[in-house]
């Protein structure tokens, strides 16, 4: 029975890791070519704005909203990689860590 929990912890962690390491990699990546993005999206945006006859906005083009929430995901992405780093998020997820306030005897 024990080999059976610590295979079953053995697969939370390395879940847990794989899923931090993905998701702390794209946002670094992401914050590491904010500029190349910004030029990029521009030089996209400024393309679909004289493709659909001069409109910010077209029912079935979402190029703009997708360049703009990837350019603000970048600006942020140093903020996001240490509160991922510093919360552990998919380890809390995976019951991997458990919170400083179940460990605490400061209730008793």
């Amino acid at each position: 029975m024990t080999g059976i929990l610590w295979l079953w912890f053995a697969l939370r962690i390395t879940l847990a890791n794989m899923l931090h390491i993905a998701t702390v990699s794209f946002f670094a990546f992401l914050h590491a070519f904010k500029g190349f993005i910004f030029v990029i999206g521009g030089l996209g945006c400024i393309i679909m704005y004289y493709h659909i006859d001069k409109h910010f906005t077209a029912s079935d083009n979402y190029t703009i909203p997708f360049f703009g929430g990837l350019w603000v995901m970048a600006c942020a992405g140093e903020v996001i990689t240490s509160m991922l780093h510093s919360t552990m998020r998919f380890h809390r997820l995976f019951s991997v860590l458990v919170r400083e306030e179940e460990k605490s005897d400061a209730h008793y």
